[in-house]
């Protein structure tokens, strides 16, 4: 679980992440519910990166081997409902989704498990290794986002979870372990 620095309603944010996934299937990286929503802010990475948005789903197709470390950034902005996905510092195609939708406070983020609110059980568990979880409420240009996957704006840190700031609690396995993604 996570105790973001700020509140997560968001008109727009961007969230950056690098991930070495050790197997092919649907993995969550952030799941974020209310009690309103179970679905308001879900990413899941794969052979595809799903993303919900209170509630609506949008999928972006990926072509890459599992093992490699891999740099992500999710951007989104409310007034036009746009959101790209950004891979290794490259941008893919646009995508629309919850246009004027405010992502609503209230709700506890979660790193590498998915709760279903139904059967109180978590799924679609993260296998493999994550590093650099950043959630910023604003979008960040594209050569910020090239410098963080250069590695070279380690500092840079989300205003809403930065990573090695924001307050994590490990369980279910979880372990800390030496960072490599930016070798």
């Amino acid at each position: 679980m996570i105790i973001p620095l700020k509140p997560m309603q968001l008109k727009t944010f961007t969230l950056c992440f690098w991930v070495q996934n050790s197997n092919q299937g649907r993995q969550t990286v952030l799941f974020y519910s209310t009690p309103e929503s179970e679905n308001e802010l879900v990413i899941s990475v794969g052979m595809a990166v799903g993303v919900w948005i209170g509630g609506k789903f949008v999928q972006f197709d990926l072509h890459r081997r599992a093992e490699d470390w891999v740099h992500h950034c999710v951007t989104w902005v409310s007034s036009s409902g746009t959101i790209n996905l950004w891979v290794n510092g490259a941008v893919g195609t646009a995508r629309n989704i919850q246009k004027n939708y405010i992502i609503q406070s209230g709700g506890t983020p979660i790193l590498g498990k998915r709760k279903n609110a139904m059967l109180d059980v978590f799924a679609d568990a993260f296998s493999g290794w994550m590093s650099h979880v950043n959630l910023w409420s604003w979008l960040l240009d594209q050569n910020d986002i090239q410098e963080l996957t250069l590695c070279k704006h380690s500092q840079q840190k989300g205003d809403v979870v930065a990573w090695g700031e924001t307050h994590m609690s490990l369980f279910g396995g979880v372990s800390l372990g030496p960072d490599t993604s930016c070798r």
